[in-house]
């Protein structure tokens, strides 16, 4: 594919290289190319026509002026929003993009530290939303970053999406910005196939959360939360709804450069036992 980044930041270098490395044509524009000293850089106008994808790495603040002066060049086109509007609600800018012909709008990429996607842990995640004639293409490309791929809906589940986002940026917080987050969706085994799950990554170890009691056919959704940091800590227990119990562990291991806590839990809801 041809891939236009938009921003000369960490995160759009990050995933460029990503890209290129899996043999896509990557190009980078910037409102001001000669005042950037990456290489490669070219103006918004020249590397536009030709992308396939355009993805926003570029300050949230910026976009509505982007979609202003590019408004024809982007028709027919996947727009990646990597882009967080910070202070402001929503983060996203989905509705920036809502009548340009063709635009198919996805939301990804703008959860995580760019460690995630030049260091990504195994079996780790990156949700997103996407149109769904965008999806497989959304799925590859966080795919070849090495991330796992859980779709969350179409663009209006964008506020999902960054939902994550305000989660994770207080739990930096807490921990002084010396922290290394990763989020894995853990997979009932009704909707594995074989030894697969749908993204055709092979399952962890089976997880230490339980849900004893069951309504009706419902099943759980369980979700891991990992967090990573050079803090030592202590061993605990956490999680009961009343009437319906959860078992989980909280468990800093001792400290280390890899001291990592991990958190397991569930949505709460009951299923079956198991």
């Amino acid at each position: 594919m041809d891939i236009a980044v938009i921003g000369t930041g960490k995160i759009g270098s990050a995933l460029g290289e990503a890209w290129s490395r899996a043999g896509h044509q990557v190009s980078y524009g910037s409102r001001d190319p000669g005042t950037t000293r990456q290489p490669g850089v070219d103006s918004i106008a020249v590397v536009l026509p030709a992308a396939e994808v355009v993805i926003l790495a570029q300050p949230g603040s910026a976009v509505a002026d982007f979609v202003a002066q590019h408004r024809k060049a982007l028709k027919d086109k996947i727009v990646i929003d990597a882009a967080n509007r910070s202070g402001e609600r929503p983060l996203h800018s989905r509705a920036a993009f809502a009548d340009i012909e063709g635009v198919r709008y996805v939301r990804a990429f703008n959860t995580l530290l760019v460690r995630n996607f030049t260091e990504p842990l195994p079996d780790s995640d990156l949700f997103f939303a996407a149109d769904v004639s965008a999806r497989p293409i959304a799925e590859q490309l966080i795919s070849e970053v090495g991330l796992r791929p859980p779709y969350v809906g179409g663009p209006d589940a964008a506020d999902a999406v960054d939902g994550l986002l305000i989660l994770s940026a207080a739990l930096f917080e807490q921990r002084d910005g010396d922290a290394y987050f990763a989020y894995r969706l853990i997979e009932p085994a009704s909707v594995a196939v074989g030894n697969q799950s749908p993204w055709g990554c092979v399952p962890a170890e089976p997880h230490p959360v339980r849900f004893p009691t069951s309504v009706g056919n419902r099943r759980p959704l369980p979700l891991e939360l990992r967090s990573f940091s050079n803090q030592s800590g202590e061993t605990g227990t956490w999680g009961t709804r009343p009437g319906h119990p959860v078992r989980g562990s909280l468990a800093r291991p001792r400290p280390g450069p890899a001291t990592r806590t991990a958190v397991s839990g569930g949505s709460g809801r009951a299923g079956r036992p198991g």
